[in-house]
C-alpha cells in the first residue's frame, strides 16, 4: 500500500543514529521515499528530544547534501515535526524558512507550563505525569485531554500542517483504561469534533504504528475505530513508522495494511 516512510528521528533530536543509516536502510527495504523529520526547536525551552535551534540550518543543509548523493537510489525529503504550543510554537514559525521543508508533520507533545516553567510533556509518565496533571489541570484529566484535541483542532484550523502526527497520541496516559473508556460520550465527542475539522483542512492523518511495536498496543496512532470514522469523513491517510532507529523505518506497515482494506481504505498519500 505505501512504498515510503516520511516520519524519521535522528541523531539531530532523538533518534538513535545518522539521517545515511535510516537512509541505507530504507534502501535495503526497498522504499522508494524516505522523510527525514526531526523534532523542530522549540523557542526559549531547550528540550532533549527536540533540536537545538543553532543545528537548524545544519540540518537542513545536511540533508541537502543527502538528497544529492542518493540521487537514482531513494528520494530524500525533507521535514520537521514541529509541536504546537499556543503563542510559542507551530507549523508555520517564522524560524521554519518557508522553502526548507517538502512537507511539516504538526503534532501536540506538551500541555501547558508547569510551576518551574517547564513545559509539561504529558508523555514522559512516571512521577511527572500526575505533578503535570496536577499543577496544569488540577488533577482533572478530562480537562487534561479536552485541552489536547482543542489544540489539534487549533493547529490544523489556523497552522495547517501537511501531516498531523499520532491523532490520539494522549492515549499514552490510559494504559489499560485507568483514567477513562473511550466509549465515554465527551470522549468521543472530541474525537467527533477533531475529525470533523481535518476532514474540512488540507492536512492528512498520519496513522503512525509506533505504539503497536514500542509499547506493544493493539492498536496504531489513531486507533482502529477512528479510522473507521475517518474514512467515512474521506480523510487521506499516510503510514509512518515514527522511527527513531533504522530497524523501525517501516515497521508495522504490512501488519496494518489488511485491515486499512476492510476499513475501506485503498491508497494513501504520497509526498
Amino acid at each position: 500500500m505505501q512504498n515510503a516512510n516520511y516520519h524519521t528521528h535522528t541523531h539531530f533530536s532523538d533518534g538513535s543514529s545518522a539521517p545515511e543509516d535510516y537512509i541505507e536502510k530504507a534502501i535495503e527495504l526497498g522504499l522508494d521515499s524516505i522523510g527525514i523529520s526531526d523534532h523542530a526547536p522549540i523557542p526559549y525551552h531547550a528540550q532533549k528530544w527536540n533540536m537545538p535551534m543553532s543545528d537548524l540550518n545544519r540540518y537542513f543543509e545536511y540533508l541537502d547534501v543527502l538528497k544529492e548523493r542518493y540521487v537514482g537510489k531513494i528520494r530524500v525529503l525533507t521535514s520537521l515535526e514541529v509541536d504546537f504550543i499556543p503563542n510559542l510554537v507551530n507549523p508555520l514559525s517564522s524560524f521554519i524558512p518557508s522553502n526548507a521543508l517538502d512537507y511539516s508533520i504538526g503534532s501536540i507533545h506538551y500541555l501547558g507550563e508547569m510551576k518551574n516553567g517547564k513545559l509539561f510533556g504529558f508523555e514522559l509518565l512516571g512521577s511527572h505525569l500526575p505533578k503535570g496533571l496536577h499543577e496544569v489541570f488540577k488533577g482533572d484529566v478530562v480537562k487534561m485531554v479536552e485541552a489536547y484535541y482543542q489544540n489539534v483542532r487549533d493547529m490544523v484550523q489556523n497552522f495547517t500542517p501537511d501531516i498531523v502526527g499520532h491523532l490520539d497520541r494522549i492515549k499514552i496516559i490510559n494504559r489499560h483504561q485507568k483514567y477513562f473508556e473511550e466509549q465515554e460520550n465527551w470522549y468521543q465527542d472530541e474525537i467527533k469534533e477533531t475529525l470533523q475539522v481535518i476532514a474540512q483542512s488540507k492536512s492528512v492523518m498520519e496513522i503512525n504504528t509506533k505504539g503497536m511495536y514500542a509499547i506493544q498496543d493493539e492498536d496504531p496512532y489513531p486507533s482502529f475505530w477512528i479510522l473507521k470514522k475517518a474514512f467515512e469523513l474521506n480523510i487521506p491517510i499516510v503510514l509512518s513508522s515514527d522511527a527513531h532507529k533504522p530497524d523501525f523505518v517501516n515497521t508495522g506497515f504490512k501488519e496494518i495494511e489488511n485491515t486499512l482494506k476492510v476499513i475501506g481504505y485503498e491508497s494513501v498519500t504520497q509526498f
